[in-house]
Order: structure tokens, then C-alpha cells, then sequence
């Protein structure tokens, strides 16, 4: 969503995604999980946030294999393979 004014996208307030996902199963996309290793402004909060709620017991998380496999990909171009097996943990 953009704002009519200042054309700058609205995000949603980790206080909003725990209303939006307590007691729920959430797919966690690709995405989800670079912006949080890669910390990418502004969403590694909002993706931290939601990691947290997982980790509590607030929600359920379903990460994908093709989530996964994307994921390994840049530590395997850069050579890290113990990364990459971490990810894969």
C-alpha cells in the first residue's frame, strides 16, 4: 500500500501482525526470510517480529522446500557450504 500523500508504502506494525496471525499457520515466503538475514530496511523488523511469534508459540510457521532451496542459494554461489547446510537444519 502507498500512501496517497507521500507515495511512501504503509507498513504493517508488529503489534498488528500478532493480531493478525495469533493462533494461526502462516506460509513464511523466500522473502520473509532474506529480508531478516539480509537486514533489509524496513522490513527486518516486521520479519523479526514474526520469527519471534513463531518462536513463542503465537502462531505456526511453514516455510516451503523451494522456500528452503532458494535460500541455500547464495551461500552455495559464495563458496559457504557449511551455510547452506545450516540453512537447510
Amino acid at each position: 500500500m502507498k500512501s496517497e500523500k507521500s507515495g511512501k508504502k504503509n507498513l504493517l506494525r508488529p503489534s498488528d501482525l500478532e493480531n493478525l496471525i495469533l493462533g494461526k499457520r502462516v506460509l513464511i515466503d523466500t522473502n520473509i526470510i532474506i529480508y531478516l538475514t539480509d537486514r533489509i530496511w524496513p522490513y527486518e523488523e516486521l520479519s523479526r517480529s514474526l520469527f519471534s511469534l513463531i518462536e513463542e508459540g503465537q502462531a505456526e510457521g511453514v516455510i516451503s522446500l523451494v522456500s528452503v532451496a532458494e535460500v541455500m542459494q547464495g551461500p552455495l554461489k559464495m563458496g559457504m557450504q557449511d551455510k547452506a547446510l545450516k540453512v537447510r537444519e
